[in-house]
């Protein structure tokens, strides 16, 4: 994000276009839909995974990816969360996701970045121990590297702008307009278990 929300007037925009296809030619928006569908047949469904901080999960997926920009690891650590719910039905972690005009945002992420209206890319998050966590967890994690890894932090926010979580925590306000709204697990759980939801 470039700055943090304000509440404030703001004009209507048109909801953003979306690639079905990535330069490389591949699908992701489908490869993610693929790798979701077979998380949740696996036999792990009410598994409860063990708690680690927003922190340590950033640690993790900067370290299995490489560096990157804040707001990609801002939308990863999102869908991180999200497959949690549908894979364990349980989150990583505790920390919630406010409904940005740029998407889903961990405040306790954006805080820590400094500056946090920099597009400085990101190398490590010393706040995180990627030691904690779990075998499941890093499976997780590493599966939506999988299928969201190789996109750009602005086709992320796209891509979360489609989806229910963050459109339902946003109702009646235009694309651009500032909120703090938090997105509640629950709509997160119920639009990623959804077959048909992509």
């Amino acid at each position: 994000p470039a700055g943090a929300e304000k509440a404030g007037p703001a004009r209507a925009a048109a909801w953003p276009s979306l690639s079905a296809a990535e330069p490389d030619g591949r699908n992701y928006w489908s490869d993610s839909h693929a790798l979701c569908t077979e998380l949740r047949r696996g036999p792990w469904h009410g598994y409860s995974t063990s708690m680690t901080t927003v922190h340590d999960i950033a640690a993790f997926l900067l370290a299995e990816h490489g560096q990157m920009e804040q707001t990609k690891l801002q939308k990863l650590l999102y869908y991180a969360q999200a497959w949690s719910l549908v894979r364990d039905d349980a989150p990583l972690f505790d920390e919630h996701f406010e409904a940005w005009k740029y998407g889903p945002v961990s405040r306790a992420i954006y805080r820590q970045t400094n500056p946090p209206s920099t597009g400085k890319a990101i190398v490590e998050w010393p706040l995180g121990n990627s030691d904690k966590l779990s075998d499941r967890a890093r499976a997780t994690c590493r599966a939506v590297l999988i299928a969201y890894g190789k996109r750009s932090a602005a086709h992320l926010s796209d891509l979360t702008h489609r989806e229910d979580p963050w459109r339902l925590a946003r109702p009646g306000l235009p694309l651009d307009a500032p909120s703090t709204t938090v997105i509640s697990l629950e709509s997160m759980r119920k639009y990623y278990s959804n077959e048909d939801s992509r």
